[in-house]
């Protein structure tokens, strides 16, 4: 027998240009929020260049890096990725996106 889900209406009404944001939003979780200066993909290019494991991840994160890694390869001064469509595109981040 499955359960039937019933979702909260979303009203639309409508707010001033002078209001605040209302950041909080019920039953959101933030997943991960990055304080480092680091572009999302240095974990797999220290790794690729320098044999470095990133440390502090779990069993089930380390299976999930090395997974992902054999999509990426290291060519001088870049780190590139070889998509699901066969593309290789060059791994940016920052600005340059």
């Amino acid at each position: 027998m499955s359960q039937l889900t019933t979702y909260p209406e979303i009203e639309n009404e409508e707010i001033s240009d002078n209001s605040e944001v209302d950041d909080n939003f019920l039953g959101e979780t933030l997943m991960e929020f990055n304080t480092r200066n680091e572009p999302w993909f240095a974990d797999f290019a220290n790794y690729l260049v320098a044999d470095i494991i990133p440390k502090g991840m779990t069993y089930q994160q380390k299976n999930k890096f090395f997974s992902d890694l054999k999509h990426y390869f290291w060519e001088e001064p870049y780190l590139f990725k070889v998509c699901s469509d066969r593309m290789i595109r060059r791994c940016v981040s920052g600005s340059e996106t």
